[in-house]
């Protein structure tokens, strides 16, 4: 659901957090099987965490609050209705007001292979989501990884390499022209050219390709 977001990667992260802070409620566990058996999907898993959730991300993604709100809540219904038909937990979704308990008639075991076949899912989709919108979940914690990542795996070799002429889509971050992957040497994940390696680090930098954008300097 995240996808549906092109151009912000707060309200993705927004997102993709929506999704699965409901399971929050597992470091119940730390303190013993029954405490974990009483408070898992007791108090985050019902309409006032969905509605904090959404309300935080909101105040956070300003200038795109309504959006935040529609996927965020989309992504916490999104888990809450996979437990309520494939956990077998029950769901005291109206809590703290009332104490009562959901679950489907039908809800599957969480060890049904359904839901493996979900996992296996989820894993799959990572891969078809970095073909398709060249994002991989690393955007969130190490964008620079991320991009070689992509660059690598994903993306389509539309330059030539300035000392080889071999075809690449890298851009070295200090001189800002096209190097292939023998003649890049990673500085804090960002390529540079084997001609700019010794060069001063006062040098402007230039931002490296990003899927076929021209660089800029900052």
């Amino acid at each position: 659901m995240a996808q549906f977001e092109n151009k912000r990667r707060d309200v993705r992260l927004a997102t993709v957090i929506a999704a699965v802070a409901s399971d929050i409620d597992v470091v119940s566990h730390l303190f013993g099987e029954e405490t974990y058996i009483a408070y898992h999907h007791l108090l985050t898993h019902g309409l006032v965490f969905s509605l904090l959730v959404s309300s935080i991300s909101a105040w956070i993604c300003r200038g795109a609050r309504i959006k935040t709100i529609l996927l965020t809540q989309l992504a916490f219904y999104a888990h809450f209705f996979g437990d309520y038909y494939l956990s077998g937990w029950d769901q005291t979704y109206f809590f703290p007001f009332s104490d009562a308990k959901y679950i489907a008639s039908d809800s599957l075991d969480i060890s049904h292979p359904i839901n493996h076949a979900l996992s296996y899912g989820a894993f799959a989709s990572i891969i078809v989501i970095g073909f398709l919108r060249k994002r991989t979940p690393l955007e969130f914690v190490w964008p620079n990884l991320e991009q070689r990542i992509i660059n690598l795996f994903f993306s389509a070799k539309h330059e030539h390499c300035h000392i080889c002429a071999k075809k690449c889509n890298e851009k070295c971050s200090v001189c800002g022209k096209p190097v292939c992957l023998k003649h890049t040497i990673l500085k804090s994940m960002l390529p540079v050219c084997s001609e700019c390696v010794d060069r001063p680090k006062t040098d402007p930098p230039f931002e490296t390709t990003v899927h076929g954008t021209e660089p800029s300097v900052p």
